[in-house]
């Protein structure tokens, strides 16, 4: 797990405190198991990035669930996870603990990664997000029950559909590199809701 090393102002679609643990990584390029239960150590609230040097779904399912363990039971934290195993995702997500302050996200970096949304979107979490790194055409119902876009630059027609999509869907659109991005306002969609999950308990 690693701490958000960027101000929460800037892009985090929530107002968790921007003051964090001057530890910036606690896991290097392997999952360390005797890290895991840190977070549950730190009194205050922390946006917390999961596994940022690996994919967490990559890992076995042991490893996974011992996470997911420490993440529902560390309700003062948020916790953001990205991957691109979506089908892996997918197959443990019936067994795992979702709760609201467990944010997971995929990956899109080509077209046909598109259905890594789906898959996100067919599983349990509560607060989902899609991250585009590439070149991708949106189609205006691509995002539905998605909670937010983050994207670094797309010009042209790919960014009037992705801006579409976000409308339709009422997902919130983050821009720019992730140093410095910022939400995007489109009279569309106007001002979003907070990030709080979706209903009170647990989605399959």
């Amino acid at each position: 797990m690693k701490i958000c090393a960027l101000p929460h102002a800037r892009w985090n679609p929530s107002p968790r405190s921007s003051r964090r643990p001057t530890l910036a990584e606690l896991f290097g390029e392997a999952p360390r198991g005797d890290a895991i239960d840190l977070p549950l150590r730190w009194r205050d609230g922390f946006h917390i990035f999961v596994a940022t040097l690996y994919d967490l779904f990559a890992q076995d399912g042991a490893f996974v669930h011992a996470v997911f363990d420490v993440m529902g039971r560390a309700t003062h934290h948020e916790f953001q996870i990205e991957t691109t195993r979506s089908d892996r995702l997918l197959a443990l997500s019936s067994r795992l603990d979702w709760r609201s302050n467990i944010w997971v996200g995929v990956t899109i970096a080509e077209q046909a990664d598109l259905v890594r949304v789906d898959e996100l979107r067919r599983s349990g979490a509560r607060v989902r997000f899609a991250h585009i790194v590439g070149p991708v055409a949106m189609g205006r119902r691509d995002l539905a029950d998605i909670d937010f876009v983050m994207v670094e630059a797309l010009k042209g027609e790919l960014q009037v559909g992705l801006e579409q999509a976000c409308a339709v869907a009422g997902c919130r659109l983050f821009v720019g590199a992730p140093e410095t991005a910022s939400e995007r306002a489109m009279p569309s969609i106007g001002t979003m809701p907070a990030l709080r999950g979706r209903g009170g308990g647990e989605r399959r």
